[in-house]
């Protein structure tokens, strides 16, 4: 009787195991967590491509830089100090956080910058759409006259459709990235044996 009970409670345990087993393979964010660890260090040409990034995100900052001291009309007596703070801040931020992807070389131990990047951006995006401090007639003012039109024909109604997306896609980047560095920073601290007992389970 006693046998029985002790190999009826194995089975059971083993079907839980199993079972645990198939939900870790089929999750969808398992398997995203998983594959962000093994492909965690940078490539050269992904390294590359952080410097990229600094360098349009610079661009950018100075086109807008080149806005406000020229006071081409963009920037409206809305664009106060906490919107400035807010929006070069936010800009600054994105570059120092592609950098130490660059020099880090590894995209977890970023991360937790990522999510505090992404916090500054919802919460400038969200502010910007409450005040609405700019004027998007202007916006290709700070362009060549023979360049203009490439941005003139923007309207407000469409700026503020994106930086409510923005605000959005911010703010979701926020919610899923923080339990998503968790997970890929658990699977790391596996042991070695652990790591590749997992690599080896089915992931369809």
């Amino acid at each position: 009787m006693l046998l029985a009970f002790t190999l009826s409670q194995r089975k059971g345990h083993r079907s839980v195991v199993k079972m645990q087993e198939r939900n870790y393979a089929d999750s969808w964010f398992a398997r995203r967590a998983k594959l962000a660890k093994e492909r965690d260090v940078l490539k050269l040409s992904e390294r590359l491509g952080e410097i990229a990034t600094v360098i349009v995100t610079l661009l950018l900052i100075a086109f807008f830089v080149d806005h406000q001291l020229t006071n081409t009309g963009f920037f409206t007596s809305n664009f106060g100090t906490t919107e400035i703070v807010l929006f070069y801040a936010a800009g600054l931020f994105g570059i120092v956080t592609s950098l130490a992807r660059l020099f880090v070389g590894k995209r977890n131990s970023v991360r937790p910058l990522e999510v505090f990047g992404a916090l500054l951006w919802a919460t400038a995006f969200f502010w910007f759409l409450w005040v609405f401090p700019f004027n998007f007639a202007y916006l290709g003012n700070a362009l060549p006259s023979t360049l203009r039109f490439l941005l003139s024909w923007v309207p407000n109604v469409l700026g503020q459709f994106i930086l409510l997306v923005g605000g959005i896609a911010s703010a979701g980047q926020v919610i899923y990235t923080v339990p998503f560095y968790l997970k890929v920073r658990q699977l790391m601290k596996l042991p070695p044996t652990e790591q590749k007992q997992i690599s080896l389970k089915p992931t369809t």
